[in-house]
């Protein structure tokens, strides 16, 4: 077993990381995504979801205390941000597709 003692709790490191990947999974679009991209509003939408994340994230944890009930929150916030994540993932994507498509044009022009 993967116990660790933190000042008399008993941690279980597998569901440590189990709650730590639910957590961040709605950042793993952007960090996938991000390095693709070409154009600068879809990087700027991007980047500006994954900093209200973090934003969303660290207050959710600054508001509720810890208690027993903490647990279910943490496993939650990740689904409860989606609402907002993916209209701004879907909005970038199009930034995206239209810098593509005017590229294409310019190019079929220019030949």
């Amino acid at each position: 077993m993967n116990l660790i003692a933190v000042e008399n709790v008993v941690v279980d490191i597998p569901s440590i990381l189990f709650f730590y990947c639910l957590e961040i999974f709605p950042l793993f679009p952007a960090l996938f995504f991000s390095p693709t991209l070409n154009s600068k509003a879809a990087l700027l939408i991007v980047m500006i979801s994954t900093i209200f994340y973090f934003i969303f994230f660290v207050s959710l944890y600054l508001y509720y205390s810890p208690d027993a009930q903490t647990g279910l929150l943490v496993l939650v916030v990740g689904i409860w941000s989606l609402p907002i994540m993916i209209p701004l993932w879907l909005l970038a994507f199009s930034f995206e597709c239209v810098k593509i498509h005017k590229e294409t044009i310019n190019n079929d022009y220019k030949q």
